[in-house]
């Protein structure tokens, strides 16, 4: 199959959903099957690239024009005309969003929706981050074949905020980094916990420090345990 991404998150993201579409793509393209056609409008940060596999079966597309806004109508626009000239077999909005006019591309679309907060908890985003994303999160429910939930709370917030068709949506998981299965060996444990002076037991809260991770219920958790302090 020749699948196309979009991938801006993938060259420009180093957190959640850049991992999960640089993984997603990884595993596709691994075996040779498949060829992964990589839509960006720049060319990014070469931190996020080098988590790529090079594989010969991924390129990338960028388009023509040069200024940002330029670039930034291609990502939402422009780009149906190079899916069209590449002769798809499928498109895949790794983020919340497909680009404006993909209906008029006779091929079959799917959509990774990794949550909508920013309509759940309309409070931890700005006015104009909330308008743009619930507008392409809206249009990419609608018009996508098939939509990836990554939980079944995300899907019910698709179903109860769009009234999105349950068989329209298929709930899948996130992958996990090959790394986190590996087991370190009691001495690597034991001289990490020196270097950073860890404690016996500890709790680690891994994410950027904002209001919608809700760190502050961690704190408010902590505080009730009836056992001695563990830090956070």
């Amino acid at each position: 199959m020749r699948i196309g991404f979009d991938a801006k998150k993938i060259v420009s993201n180093l957190t959640g959903i850049g991992n999960y579409s640089r993984g997603l793509v990884n595993i596709l393209s691994a075996d040779g099957n498949d060829e992964c056609v990589l839509y960006t409008p720049k060319y990014g940060d070469d931190r996020c690239r080098r988590e790529l596999l090079e594989n010969s079966n991924v390129r990338y597309v960028y388009p023509s024009a040069t200024s940002s806004i330029g670039r930034h109508w291609w990502r939402n626009h422009g780009m149906i005309n190079d899916i069209r000239k590449d002769c798809l077999d499928l498109f895949h909005g790794l983020s919340n969003e497909l680009p404006f006019g993909i209906s008029s591309v006779d091929i079959p679309t799917a959509v990774t929706i990794h949550d909508l907060i920013f309509l759940r908890y309309p409070n931890t985003y700005d006015l104009l981050s909330r308008l743009i994303l619930e507008r392409k999160t809206r249009y990419a429910c609608k018009t996508a074949t098939r939509i990836i939930a990554i939980s079944e709370q995300t899907k019910r917030d698709i179903i109860d905020f769009y009234h999105t068709d349950p068989d329209k949506i298929d709930v899948v998981y996130q992958g996990c980094n090959p790394a986190f299965y590996h087991k370190e060996s009691p001495e690597k444990i034991r001289s990490v916990r020196d270097e950073y002076n860890l404690p016996e037991r500890y709790m680690l809260s891994v994410g950027t420090i904002e209001d919608r991770k809700n760190h502050s219920t961690i704190v408010k958790a902590l505080a009730r345990l009836n056992e001695p302090e563990i830090p956070l």
